[in-house]
């Protein structure tokens, strides 16, 4: 059995030491962090795709700047967190290295937004790989209305790491992380726009495997999701403020031959989660 988690670990140090208490209390070989800044010293047998002492990987570095709402200047963005494939349990784990689009050669894997996602290839027991796929949606800003849009830079993501998805003998593929996709069937123009990006995925082979709300549990309260039959479980708590509705932003996606493989899928479940991050980390566990 191979469990697998993927957490938003919202970019502070002391996260890499409740990731160590996630890892032994579910069990995890794998992990799959988005938002996380630089790791100090990882516990033995750890590795990290990107590796702990690169620090210029561990930023989100495209778009490279912003503008200042003060006094309308060109500043640096301020991005210094990434996503990330972390082994655990001595498992071999091959990590690739993405080129930015404009240096990429043809049919190599380029990255629009470094740091945006990691991929890295996890060598299985009884021989051949499964490729994991840590991804961030990032936020982009609607010039002069305060807006933002989340679908454009996980499009391009798809886009970067197609060449991934239609590898020869690429049939275990998991994909997980924070979407940040408010995806509910209410047919709104964001709702839409959100829904591209998974019936895009979906062309790849890749579909949702959870966490969903397990039989005979109630509605998750609040959701804001109208369907009746909502399996929805809550990944997400802006601030941290159990005030705030809960949404589900976090979720695993798997190819066909990986999804028969499933053997659980679920939501962290200590109640006090929030107190080390707005996200609630999420694990799987394949039979592999």
């Amino acid at each position: 059995m191979l469990t697998v988690a993927s957490w938003n670990m919202h970019k502070g140090q002391a996260s890499w030491q409740h990731l160590s208490s996630l890892v032994i209390k579910h069990g995890v070989s794998v992990a799959l962090v988005q938002e996380a800044g630089p790791p100090g010293l990882l516990p033995d047998g750890w590795q990290a795709n990107p590796r702990a002492g690169e620090r210029a990987r561990w930023r989100i570095a495209v778009p490279r700047y912003r503008i200042d709402d003060r006094d309308g200047s060109r500043k640096e963005t301020n991005r210094w967190w990434a996503s990330a494939v972390v082994s655990t349990a001595g498992r071999p784990v091959t990590p690739r290295e993405p080129v930015e689009l404009h240096q990429v050669a043809d049919g190599g894997l380029a990255c629009s937004h470094p740091g945006q996602f990691a991929v890295s290839d996890v060598a299985l027991a009884g021989g051949g790989r499964l490729i994991v796929v840590s991804l961030y949606g990032i936020w982009d800003l609607v010039a002069g209305t305060g807006h933002k849009y989340v679908e454009a830079s996980l499009h391009r993501a798809i886009s970067d790491l197609s060449v991934v998805f239609q590898e020869a003998e690429a049939d275990l593929i998991l994909v997980a992380g924070d979407f940040n996709l408010y995806t509910y069937p209410i047919g709104d123009a964001l709702a839409d726009r959100s829904l591209t990006v998974w019936s895009r995925l979906a062309a790849y082979g890749l579909e949702i495997c959870g966490p969903f709300r397990p039989d005979g549990e109630p509605r998750l309260a609040r959701c804001p999701c109208p369907d009746n039959a909502c399996r929805h479980v809550n990944t997400y708590l802006n601030g941290s403020n159990p005030k705030n509705r809960p949404y589900q932003l976090d979720y695993f996606l798997a190819t066909p031959s990986l999804r028969k493989r499933l053997r659980g899928c679920w939501a962290d479940p200590d109640p006090g989660w929030m107190a080390h991050s707005d996200h609630r980390a999420i694990f799987a566990t394949f039979d592999l």
